[in-house]
């Protein structure tokens, strides 16, 4: 290096510090060593000729030459005698690789055999160590930087970076390649490559650029960490590459146009380099770089003028590398993607041009960049951008309190969001101007809809738009825009909130929910402006947007009711939403035009017919909505819609074909209106109407919607809302009778669909003969009624009938005798006859039907009109055959002819158009056809008549099944109403539940009866309500008729008929019918095959439905002989309920020798009978009595029979206790010989022939229990036998159940048994079988889960070594497998637990597994949260704690004390402390403390700031360091759970044995995981406020976010170091304090002094403080900070009264209310001290002395106590039951007892939930508490046993029972 000595200066001017450069580059490079042995040393420098021009020495270069041998290569690149000769062996070098590339490519490896060639040629074997340096290449690039040729620097860099590519497109050479980048990272070479991008030279920056993306992108990133670690990314002027070159002219897109693809600019390939490391690095890579703000910043700030490609590169990798990388922490995606990083993105959208000219045209530029945009800003919780928020909740806002915040409206501008960054962003984009702007900007809004509210009330978002109307572009965009934010659904839950939590919410502010619905720029003048202005389109536009505010107004409110419903009536939870309710529409109505205006709007509209319809239609839905949703605004200008609705039936008639849809939109609304408006004249009819309104609005209803427009379903829609209107107003008529299911007034619409296909003329007089009788029924109802009433008394049917049948067969008469013509008459009374036909169908009274055609037949006959005549001879014909049931062979052609929809599938009664029946079931299932209940009438009645017909066939049934069924199908998706209606008309006609119960034979009959069944199980849904009754009824009545003895024979018939009942009894019985069918048929004296699958078929019914039968029919069964079924039935039914539903049965009939007991005996029993006997055996006593009898003769006995017999008595007298079993207390030694014994009998068999039976299995393992004499070892060897041949996984050995009973067997034995090598071979496979297991299975298995726990408690319960019968390889494996792929399951992770809590060091490998559990990212301890720690949380840090403690010093180092923080939450639990002892250590060990590691120190107000990463954890990553989130909640929350014993030091050694770990985790006092550890947490608080930065934690947040508090309860800590470090943090605060401007810093420090002058001289370093008096100080603190607080005068008069505290009685404040208008506000505070005060026997002591229960006692009994009141006193005493000996002094000495026996008696309407409360609360202190750890009791539940003598328990439960 001293020949270069010359230019090592300029080296050193560049790079000011750095150190020499090294001796030498070794030997070894990528070309052969014979060549490179040779040039190891530098030639002879050139001098450099300094006055030729390099463009010209460049220009004299001759012409490159052909590489044709390694030896070539090398030495033209190793000649250095000038840089010309240099640059041309670079430049052949460089011409080799591209066509060594091309022939790769092109020819199956060509270029890759060329390379090896000319790699091998001049040695025979080559092996490249690692090691090598490439000195030739390395010499080659020193030689070019310091020839100051920057054309010889671009060839050489141009050439390695081609290089580069070359060796990672090559596997055979990757590993050559990945040692060159080495080469390159070195300092020295990484100099010369800095020299390079910073010299300012593209032809020199860009090579040297490429040559870095290479090598980042070198074999798919693997050198991209070592790249990331060796590049310095502060070189000075490095970021000067990333600006864009000043173009001479033109605009930013002409400039990025102007760019050649072949040649980029600098910036593009610096560009490129920086995407290499998002697109291979890895997340801590990707964080780094984005952290570089120097190089990010331009990036984005010159993105403008970027080409169209390099745009779409850039946004590609940031969005699918970055955005989506979940691994990328989400503070870095937040701090880079900021406001103005999207500013500059978003002006992208301004460039449209295509990112490839010959590409696709519609991917352009502003595509690309709305693409990304919507990804990162609208997807909550992926890109750092978009947050969760809560809607139109405040941020911050607790649920129970938000509804508080804010009914003010200027509050609101006041109050944080989670969105902070998107909320600047989006008021710099322009939704008035560019579509893909307003889309992106409604999507955000859909996100997060905090943002609307604020976006509106900013003076640069949407609040600086005026919406005054005018015609122009931006003002179209702007509404437009607007309507969709209107339009856009809302927040999630309704409001913000899901869960729970919606409903227990107070309701957001109105004032925030309204500007979602009318944004504040929409004011009443601006809209009423708009709804009026000169322009249609205009005025359409803006009258479109106000009715989409009225829609999400009305989803609001339905929303609300919704949440207030929710509540209970008069609640004030229920007011609160009722008010939100309405103070939001009142702020509406102050934003939406007057009525006036919009009436002015509507009658100014042109009609349908002159080209207004759209225009007309919006403005009609506006003026309904008025009416909806604002009536009192709209009776603030009266509306009179008959005029409107007769204007609108008087234009309706010319309109053309297409506006008729729009018409039919109208007229809904319009009547909409009449509904609300009430007082339409629907009778009447104007002079330019020919009918009423009432029928010009049924005409319209004829109109059926398009098939296949998409007009079709609104029109149908609008059809139903229009029918809906007029049902209104014929139900309050008499036209119609109310009494069938079926509507008559479908009947009146289909005979009118159907006359409708008649001439006009004909039609016309139908309408107005239809009209005359309708307005005269309506007019005069009662004559109708009375003529009806007449025909009545000479008919044979009491059926109901409408009135209007009675006016038509009045006025019939005077059409038939007036002077129209033949066509009308005729067409009239076909439409009539029409009609009544439908009525009689709908089940109106069919005769009265019949003599009204008969009339009809004679009125024809007097006028003469033949045709009508056959018209009504017809009719009766058919009416008389549909009310009877006849089929008839041939329909009238007249009469069928134009019947329409499933009416015309039936053209008379018996007979189906199969081609009609397709055509209806096509359009039912298309929802072409909407379904009535007329059409439902129909079928039925059509589906009886074919079942009475000998001539139906099986395809007729099959069809009209197939339309029922669709129709079905379809009706269950309409209204609640009308399902009900279906479910009558189907489960309750008359003729077909005969049909269905008793009608005959054949396969037709057999196929109706199945498909109708099934209709109905899909209708009802397998269950019973009450359209059933009369089905099930009658479906009783057949089961009692069948039940008699001369009915039930074994035949075929009866059979089929039984088999159908079983599906009706399964499906439709109901618990009482039931139970009726049981007890009948078990009564049965004549006993059958067929009686007994009866019987057998209710019990199983019953069993299905919990439906409990009397016990002592059941013995009466069990006593006769019985069959199979029946035996299979009870033992469903028994297996089904509780022991107790069988108490008190007597069982002497089932040993009679008909009685189930008697076969028991019998040689082969069946599986059934003793499934039976062992379920009677467990739950009913006397049989359990003779099992014990029977089994004292158990050899007599098959095996089988005596083994379930057994295990169903060892069932019923054992309890299982901690995974074994015990006898109850009632079995006597006799007893137990007796079990015994049979065992013994049967002993030898069961061990050799049925070990693989589960229940065999569960016999032995409560024998091996209960039976300590029981000799286990044949069993034990017989279960432990592995079979060799047999395929993995299929041991039966090896199963959860196997598992559990080698366990108990292993149990029983001690010493040694001669076993231990069946144990060894077990041991082996079950290792091995779960390695594989836990390797193989993506999702464990139950059963895999299962062995795993079996298993693990069969090592801890028997001790068992593992490690002494296994492989130390098997052993880790299977402990790798488990840390590895399942350390999330529970099974697994309590198994590894196991293990290594019985292993040794020497059989672990230590190191690996600690370092393998660390790491994993799927550790469930890394995402636990505090106070939510559960089983796995356990067995992991046991596992964790022992791996650390067999060889602390080696685990002792920064990695693992990194990684054990992360997954410390700061807590007293058991795992905290565990993790909390192992850092202890590490920093003894280290002599380096842990907040060394800590970069930032953070107060988290709310866990979901968007700001802080990872706010659920105490401690997270900050890029190589920690950060600390203390959560504000907790640490107050410490307070009111504060235990003193908590922070009390862990000894490791109660932990060297898993037992005592499990047992101190299951005794832990629930408050430790509540709170931090002052042991770790107070000096960190000491550390942080002594740091010379006091912008970290300030005095005012020391104080007002709990850390005084906090500091204060750590004197009351048992823990001597604890005071220590409490009193340290309180003399440090009151420093900082001096120091501070807080505006309580005198009365905080007047505190805090008192209080450590008063512990000077204390007993207080051994003695802790009473804890009344720490929570009394904690909260006197919070208290002083506020001057407004009620207790702040008397706080500061305490302070004031002496310089000294007491600090060891309860606080004279605390003892003493006074009489003034807070007094229950300071009961409240105080009895919350006095709750959270009592923990220890000191504390009692106190409050013994000071009478306090005895006062609280008192408060609770004064009649103005309040709820709040009365729960705190409940509260205190739940605590002193929780001390040792508070439960005595309550009892003994307070008399709590007697008091609240008083209250009971004072307060007989006690609420049901106080009083559980008490109840809880007095068991607590009478039968004892909780023990916490540290010793304290509970409350002395057996003194007060003892002293009560046992009666007070008793006593109380007749005092809560009264």
């Amino acid at each position: 290096m001293s020949s270069h000595h010359g230019h090592q200066g300029v080296m050193k001017r560049a790079y000011p510090g750095e150190g020499e450069e090294g001796e030498g580059y070794g030997t070894g490079s990528l070309l052969p060593s014979s060549i490179t042995t040779t040039t190891t040393n530098h030639p002879k420098k050139r001098k450099p000729n300094h006055h030729q021009d390099p463009a010209s020495a460049a220009s004299t270069i001759t012409p490159v030459e052909s590489i044709t041998t390694a030896r070539h290569l090398q030495a033209i690149l190793a000649d250095m005698s000038s840089p010309v000769v240099l640059q041309k062996g670079y430049q052949s070098f460089r011409n080799f690789l591209v066509g060594a590339a091309g022939k790769r490519v092109g020819g199956a490896g060509a270029g890759e055999e060329r390379k090896r060639k000319k790699k091998k040629e001049g040695e025979e074997v080559e092996e490249e160590e690692e090691g090598s340096k490439f000195p030739t290449l390395v010499k080659g690039l020193a030689y070019a930087a310091q020839s100051s040729n920057h054309y010889l620097l671009s060839s050489v860099a141009s050439a390695l970076a081609l290089l580069v590519k070359t060796t990672s497109s090559i596997a055979a050479f990757n590993a050559q390649g990945a040692a060159l980048i080495r080469v390159f990272l070195e300092p020295a070479n990484m100099k010369i490559i800095y020299r390079g991008i910073t010299a300012h030279q593209d032809r020199v920056s860009s090579p040297m650029l490429r040559l870095l993306t290479e090598m980042n992108k070198f074999n798919f990133g693997q050198m991209c960490p070592l790249l990331h670690a060796a590049f310095d990314f502060t070189v000075k002027d490095l970021g000067r590459n990333l600006e864009s070159k000043k173009a001479e002219s033109g605009t930013a897109t002409a400039v990025a146009a102007r760019e050649d693809p072949n040649k980029p600019t600098v910036r593009t390939v610096f560009i490129r380099f920086l995407l290499s490391f998002f697109q291979f690095g890895t997340p801590s890579v990707k964080g780094d770089v984005l952290g570089q703000r120097a190089l990010i910043s331009p990036m984005f700030k010159y993105i403008k003028s970027d080409p169209a490609l390099l745009v779409h590169d850039i946004l590609e990798v940031l969005k699918t590398k970055v955005v989506n990388d979940s691994m990328v922490p989400r503070a870095v995606k937040t701090q880079v993607f900021n406001e103005w990083v999207l500013g500059h993105i978003s002006a992208l959208y301004t460039r449209p041009e295509p990112l490839r000219e010959d590409g696709d045209q519609n991917k352009t530029v502003a595509v690309c960049v709305h693409e990304f945009l919507i990804t990162i800003c609208t997807k909550p919780g992926i890109g750092g951008v978009c947050f969760p928020d809560n809607g139109w909740y405040p941020q911050g806002s607790e649920v129970g309190t938000s509804g508080s915040v804010g009914q003010d409206g200027e509050k609101r501008q006041g109050q944080k969001i989670h969105n902070r960054t998107l909320a600047a962003f989006i008021t710099g984009l322009k939704p008035f101007a560019d579509t893909l702007q307003q889309d992106l900007l409604l999507e955000i809004f859909a996100a997060a809809p905090e943002l609307v509210a604020g976006y509106f009330t900013s003076s640069s978002g949407g609040g600086s738009f005026t919406f005054e109307p005018k015609l122009t572009a931006t003002w179209i965009g702007y509404c437009t825009f607007l309507t969709g934010l209107v339009r856009l659904p809302l927040p999630k839950g309704g409001f913000g909130l899901e869960g729970e939590s919606v409903a227990q919410a107070n309701p957001p502010p109105a004032t925030t929910i309204v500007e979602s619905i009318l944004p504040r720029p929409c004011t009443k003048q601006i809209l009423a402006k708009c709804v009026t202005f000169d322009n249609a389109l205009v005025r359409f536009l803006a009258t479109k947007f106000v009715v989409s505010a009225f829609n999400k107004l009305k989803k609001v409110i339905d929303a609300m009711d919704h949440a207030a419903a929710g509540f209970a009536d008069g609640s004030v939870g229920a007011a609160k939403w009722v008010s939100t309710k309405e103070q939001l529409v009142e702020e509406f109505s102050r934003r939406v035009p007057d009525m006036a205006t919009i009436v002015a709007a509507y009658n100014s509209t042109p009609v349908i017919k002159t080209g207004g319809g759209l225009h007309r239609e919006v403005t009609s839905r506006l003026l309904m909505q008025y009416y909806e949703l604002l009536p009192e605004v709209a009776l603030g200008k009266r509306f009179d819609v008959n005029i409107a609705l007769g204007g609108f039936l008087e234009s309706g008639e010319g309109a053309v074909e297409e506006a008729k849809g729009m018409r039919l939109l109208e007229m809904e609304h319009l009547l909409g209106i009449a509904k609300e408006a009430g007082d339409v004249k629907w009778w009447n009819k104007s002079a330019n109407m020919p009918h009423s309104s009432f029928t010009q609005v049924l005409k319209l209803c004829l109109n059926k919607p398009t098939t296949g427009s998409t007009t079709s379903i609104t029109t149908s829609s609008s059809l139903t809302r229009v029918k809906e209107v007029l049902r209104a107003v014929i139900d309050q008529t008499r036209l119609f009778q109310e009494e069938t299911v079926a509507s008559p007034f479908e009947a009146l619409l289909e005979s009118l669909d159907t006359a409708k296909s008649s001439s006009p003329i004909v039609f016309k007089h139908i309408l107005t003969f239809l009209d005359d009788c309708l307005v005269r029924c309506v007019r005069t109802p009662f004559k109708y009624l009375d003529d009806f009433a007449e025909l009545l008394l000479v008919v044979k049917s009491q059926a109901p009938l409408s009135p209007i049948v009675m006016t038509l067969g009045e006025q019939a008469k005077f059409i038939l005798e007036s002077a129209e013509s033949v066509e009308v008459k005729q067409g009239v009374a076909l439409w009539l006859v029409r009609f009544l036909e439908n009525l009689a169908l709908a089940g109106e009274n069919p005769d009265v039907i019949v003599t009204v055609c008969e009339r009809l037949d004679a009125m024809a006959t007097a006028a003469g009109v033949t045709d009508v005549v056959a018209i009504s001879r017809a009719a009766v014909l058919n009416l008389t055959a549909w009310s009877e049931g006849k089929p008839l062979v041939k329909a009238s052609e007249r009469l069928s002819s134009a019947f329409h929809g499933v009416r015309a599938v039936f053209p008379a009664p018996g007979l189906v158009d199969l081609e009609k029946a397709d055509a209806a079931i096509a359009s039912v299932q298309n929802a072409e056809t909407v379904i009535t209940t007329y059409d439902l009438s129909v079928i039925l009645k059509a589906l009886s008549i074919l079942l009475g017909s000998a001539t139906t066939s099986q395809v007729m049934i099959e069809k009209v099944m197939d339309l029922l069924e669709m129709v079905v199908l379809r009706g269950k998706t309409y209204q609640d109403r009308f399902v009900g209606d279906m479910k009558r008309l189907v489960s309750a006609d008359e003729k077909i539940v005969w049909a269905l119960l008793w009608k005959g034979e054949g396969e037709v009959f057999d196929y109706f009866v199945g498909r109708y069944i099934n209709l109905l199980r899909t209708l009802h849904e397998d269950t019973y309500d009450e359209s059933l009754n009369y089905f099930t009824n009658k479906a009783s009545e057949a089961v009692e008729l069948l039940c008699a003895d001369d009915q039930l024979t074994d035949d075929a018939q009866n059979y089929k008929i039984l088999s159908k009942y079983t599906q009706i009894i399964h499906s439709f019985f109901p618990a009482q019918k039931t139970q009726q069918i049981v007890t009948r048929a078990s009564k049965i004296t004549t006993k059958t095959a067929l009686s007994d699958k009866l019987l057998a078929v209710a019990i199983v019914a019953a069993a299905r439905k919990k439906i409990s039968l009397d016990g002592n029919v059941l013995m009466r069964i069990l006593s006769a002989q019985v069959s199979e079924e029946i035996v299979f039935s009870v033992g469903q039914y028994v297996a089904t309920f509780p022991e107790s539903a069988f108490t008190g049965l007597d069982t002497m009939g089932l040993e009679s020798e008909t009685g189930i007991l008697h076969t028991v005996d019998a040689e082969e029993i069946s599986h059934s009978r003793l499934t039976l006997v062992c379920e009677l055996v467990r739950k009913v006593d006397g049989v359990r009595a003779w099992a014990l009898e029977i089994l004292k003769s158990a050899e007599q006995l098959s095996t089988i029979t005596v083994s379930a017999i057994v295990r169903a008595v060892l069932d019923s007298l054992s309890t299982p206790k901690e995974r074994k079993f015990q006898w109850k207390a009632s079995v006597n030694d006799n007893t137990k010989q007796v079990i015994q014994n049979a065992i013994s009998a049967k002993g030898d068999d069961l061990v050799q022939n049925g070990l693989e039976n589960v229940d065999v299995l569960e016999l032995f393992r409560k024998a091996a229990s209960l039976f300590p004499t029981l000799n286990t070892t044949t069993i034990l060897k017989q279960m432990l036998a592995t079979d060799k041949k047999q395929k993995k996984d299929s041991h039966t050995n090896i199963t959860p159940e196997a598992i559990s009973f080698i366990s108990s067997l292993i149990g029983k034995r001690s010493g040694k048994d001669g076993l231990d090598r069946e144990k060894k071979a077990w041991y082996l496979v079950v290792v091995d079988h779960l390695t594989r297991r836990f390797g193989e299975e993506k999702v464990l298995t139950s059963k895999s889960a299962g062995e795993a726990k079996e298993f693990a408690e069969l090592l801890r319960v028997n001790g068992v070594l593992l490690g002494k019968w296994v492989p130390r390889g098997s052993l880790n494996a299977l402990l790798e497998a488990v840390v590895e792929k399942k350390i999330e399951e529970e099974s697994a992770v309590a198994l590894a637990s196991v293990v290594v809590s019985q292993a040794e060091a020497a059989e672990l490998d230590l190191a690996k597994l600690l370092q393998m559990i660390l790491g994993n990212a799927k550790n469930p301890l890394a995402t636990r949260e505090a106070g939510s720690t559960t089983t796995i949380h356990y067995h992991m840090a046991y596992l964790i704690h022992r791996l650390f403690t067999f060889s602390k010093n080696i685990h002792s180092n920064i990695t693992t004390m990194d990684s054990l923080m992360l997954l410390y939450r700061g807590t007293c639990s058991i795992v905290d402390r565990l993790i909390l002892n192992m850092l202890m250590y590490i920093e003894g060990f280290l002599t380096r403390s842990c907040a060394s590691r800590v970069a930032t120190w953070t107060f988290l107000e709310d866990k979901l700031d968007p700001t802080v990463t990872s706010s659920s954890l105490l401690i997270s990553r900050a890029k190589t360091k920690l950060a600390v989130n203390i959560d504000e909640k907790m640490l107050l929350g410490t307070v009111a759970e504060f235990a003193p014993e908590a922070s009390m030091v862990l000894k490791e050694a109660e932990f060297d044995r898993l037992e005592e770990y499990l047992e101190a985790v299951k005794n832990q006092n629930v408050r430790f995981e509540r709170q931090y550890d002052q042991s770790f947490m107070l000096p960190i608080l000491a550390y942080v406020v002594s740091l010379q930065d006091k912008t970290l934690i300030t005095a005012q947040a020391m104080v007002e976010k709990g850390a005084l508090g906090y500091a204060v309860l750590g004197l009351c800590s048992q823990e001597q170091g604890v005071r220590r470090a409490a009193t340290q943090l309180l003399s440090a605060i009151v420093a900082r304090l001096e120091e501070s401007t807080y505006k309580a810093r005198n009365q905080i420090t007047h505190l805090i002094c008192a209080l450590l002058a008063s512990l000077e001289g204390s007993p207080l370093p051994t003695t802790p403080l009473p804890t009344v008096v720490g929570i009394f100080l904690a909260h006197a603190a919070q208290a002083l900070t506020d001057p407004a607080h009620f207790l702040y005068e008397k706080l500061m008069e305490l302070l004031l009264r002496s310089p000294l505290l007491d600090l060891w009685d309860i606080p004279y404040l605390l003892s003493v209310l006074g009489n003034e208008e807070d007094y229950y506000k300071e009961a409240i505070w105080k009895l919350t001290i006095l709750a959270q005060g009592l923990r220890t026997p000191t504390d009692l002591g106190l409050y013994r002395k000071r009478r306090v229960v005895e006062s609280v006692c008192a408060m609770y009994s004064n009649p103005y106590a309040g709820e709040r009141t009365r729960e705190r006193v409940l509260d205190l005493l739940w605590s002193l039951a929780e001390v040792g000996g508070g439960g005595e002094t309550a009892v003994t000495r307070n008399g709590v007892v007697a008091w609240v026996e008083q209250q009971l008696v004072m307060k007989k309407e006690m609420a049901g939930g106080e009083r559980a409360g008490w109840k809880v609360v007095v068991a607590r202190l009478c039968e004892g508490g909780v023990v916490v750890a540290g010793g304290a009791g509970g409350a002395g539940g057996g003194h007060v046993r003892e002293w009560s003598k046992g009666g007070l328990v008793g006593h109380l439960n007749e005092v809560f029972c009264s």
